[in-house]
């Protein structure tokens, strides 16, 4: 993530959205970014990247290419912030699947 968030949103983010946050400086977001990518495609662990703008989300599909990770746009929507891929808006639990869970859950 470029920046910082505060730790009571960290914490929701967290345990609601099974996310993992880690906060870079501007200036080496986009080395370290890649770094984080091509280690979790390496180990096995990258199940979904979450991008804000059109931009990253071609680059970062560029970086994935064919390992079917999903690349999915966060953008402000009807409920606070949605979740949208290739396919157009995903549901809580199509979410939910892209982390390998199996909990049914409420849409966001």
């Amino acid at each position: 993530m470029k920046g910082r968030l505060g730790t009571a949103l960290q914490r929701f983010l967290a345990t609601t959205m099974h996310l993992d946050l880690v906060s870079v400086p501007r200036r080496s977001f986009w080395v370290v970014a890649g770094w984080f990518v091509l280690r979790g495609m390496a180990t096995g662990g990258l199940r979904a990247v979450l991008v804000d703008n059109e931009r990253s989300l071609r680059r970062v599909t560029a970086w994935v290419g064919r390992a079917r990770i999903p690349v999915v746009m966060v953008r402000p929507g009807r409920k606070g912030y949605e979740l949208y891929s290739g396919q157009g808006r995903l549901s809580r639990a199509d979410w939910d699947r892209a982390l390998g869970l199996h909990a049914d859950r409420a849409d966001f």
